[in-house]
């Protein structure tokens, strides 16, 4: 059930920026529609607060967001000088951090699912949350994370360009599109990563690949790995060029390899592996 409501100060100054604001019979309050907040002097929601629509607090003064937040919609707190972030947060469309001092505590964040992309470019961030689901893309250019939670799932491409402080990726990491390792200090690849598309590890620090690692398409080139793990599952192709890797050696799970062309070195062939076993085709004896 739900009834209109204007009762609490900040409720009220709600009101200014929208009419239709409710309040169901558990004090949940409820905005029906799209909610602009940025720039405002607000500096406190409700405890248990929905926007169906977009939410925007770009360059508010709030400083914690409520207990449990959910937004229908694009949820913007960019460039916010200091925030703490629900507990609970469920966000429709595309969450934007970019460039946010996010604050912590022992619960900040505990709960995080975002239907759309996550971007924390340049955001003063050092962890996120575990069992995070961003069914998007994962933007994290240039934050200052620290770490990555275990089983991170990403429906989109991942870019962890120029977080310096990020050395090593969490076990159980599932990328659906590309992830490039160029242009970062990341040593450590997780157990039992999966990435949909392409993983970039061209020039990276990466001296070795974990067990379990799974990808559509893998560059090595120039990087200082001399094995190749024997679990490895590559679907299309894998590039070793200036590498010590042998190319004779190439797990069954590997499906070709691509090589720089005889005539024309700028361009590549895809050559299959002889000893490629599809992984998924399961064989049978009689």
């Amino acid at each position: 059930q739900e009834e209109n409501i204007v009762t609490e100060p900040h409720q009220a100054k709600l009101q200014y920026y929208f009419d239709e604001l409710t309040k169901t019979s558990g004090g949940h309050v409820i905005v029906h529609g799209d909610l602009d907040l940025g720039h405002s002097d607000i500096k406190a929601l409700p405890d248990s607060f929905t926007v169906t629509g977009d939410l925007n607090l770009h360059n508010s003064q709030l400083v914690y967001l409520p207990h449990e937040l959910i937004v229908g919609g694009d949820l913007i707190v960019g460039n916010s000088k200091s925030i703490q972030l629900a507990k609970y947060t469920s966000v429709g469309g595309n969450l934007n951090l970019t460039g946010t001092n996010v604050s912590h505590s022992s619960h900040w964040f505990s709960q995080l699912h975002v239907g759309g992309d996550l971007t924390l470019q340049h955001a003063s961030i050092r962890a996120l949350p575990q069992g995070l689901t961003v069914e998007g893309n994962l933007d994290l250019e240039g934050s200052l994370l620290k770490r990555l939670p275990p089983n991170l799932t990403v429906g989109g491409w991942m870019d962890i360009q120029k977080t310096s402080n990020l050395t090593r990726l969490p076990d159980g990491l599932t990328v659906d599109d590309y992830l490039n390792l160029q242009d970062t200090n990341i040593e450590v690849i997780g157990k039992n990563t999966t990435i949909g598309y392409l993983l970039d590890v061209r020039s990276s620090l990466v001296t070795e690949l974990p067990s379990g690692l799974t990808a559509n398409q893998l560059d090595l080139r120039h990087t200082k790995i001399k094995t190749l793990p024997e679990d490895l599952v590559v679907g299309d192709w894998i590039n070793i060029e200036g590498t010590s890797i042998d190319p004779a050696k190439l797990p069954v799970g590997v499906a070709a390899i691509q090589m720089p062309n005889a005539a024309n070195p700028c361009k590549y062939d895809i050559i299959k592996n002889p000893r490629y076993i599809d992984p998924t085709h399961s064989t049978k004896t009689c």
